[in-house]
């Protein structure tokens, strides 16, 4: 049987022209994605009411996000730019840059703040389509060709767990900050952690105050795991060590 050869349709990139163009729109996407979070670090999220307070007009919020959140933001924005060049497929890069696209609403909502005063004020809504889209678009992108990262496994399973350990000390620190700084209040923080205590000492299992049954307000048993931890030591650290 002869052989068939496929030819390029006329008007179609080339693989190098197609890689160029991935880079160019992953360096966007990156750089949008950059502007989308700093804007949304800047904001005050209230738990009890769903409501979101800005901190500045919109635009100039991104001026003011601290250096440790967009050195954070930087590393993070870079696996744009990183999956798309070892892409193997072009619907996937495609999908994965739509997505990192649609991750910038919020920052296109406050450009149009400063033009209409008819576009809804900031919500949590924002920050929940930040995370969904970008978390769609990174688990779009991660589907690159594997050969094509030349390293080592140990030295791959060294970054992964230098990632999650990372993640754990930032929310841990987190953590102490707002306890430093008085951000905790009692509900709920302080009510379960009374509840752990109390277990602890034997003033009854799970009681937060003797004229109340046990979950009177949430069914929360798996606090009982932490009372074997506050006999070694207690500290409301292992709180936000199990939470981190």
């Amino acid at each position: 049987m002869g052989s068939v050869s496929k030819v390029r349709r006329q008007g179609e990139p080339q693989p190098s022209s197609r890689s160029e163009l991935g880079t160019w729109l992953s360096i966007a996407v990156a750089v949008l994605w950059i502007a989308s979070g700093a804007s949304l670090s800047t904001r005050y999220h209230l738990v009890f009411s769903y409501e979101t307070l800005a901190t500045m007009p919109p635009l100039l919020d991104i001026l003011t996000v601290s250096s440790g959140m967009f050195l954070i933001l930087g590393i993070t924005a870079a696996v744009f730019p990183l999956c798309t060049r070892l892409m193997r497929q072009d619907e996937e890069w495609r999908l994965g840059l739509a997505f990192g696209f649609a991750s910038s609403l919020p920052l296109c909502l406050g450009m149009a703040r400063c033009c209409s005063d008819s576009i809804p004020q900031p919500g949590i809504w924002e920050v929940v389509w930040f995370a969904l889209s970008t978390g769609l678009a990174i688990g779009s992108l991660a589907r690159f060709d594997s050969t094509a990262i030349r390293l080592p496994r140990f030295v791959c399973d060294a970054i992964l767990v230098a990632c999650v350990a990372s993640a754990f000390v930032w929310w841990l620190w987190q953590s102490h900050w707002y306890y430093q700084s008085f951000r905790l209040g009692f509900n709920d923080f302080g009510h379960f952690t009374q509840r752990i205590a109390n277990t602890a000492a034997g003033r009854g299992f799970l009681l937060e105050t003797p004229v109340l049954p046990t979950f009177w307000d949430h069914f929360n048993p798996g606090i009982a795991l932490l009372v074997p931890l506050w006999w070694v030591c207690p500290s409301v650290y292992w709180v936000f060590a199990l939470q981190s």
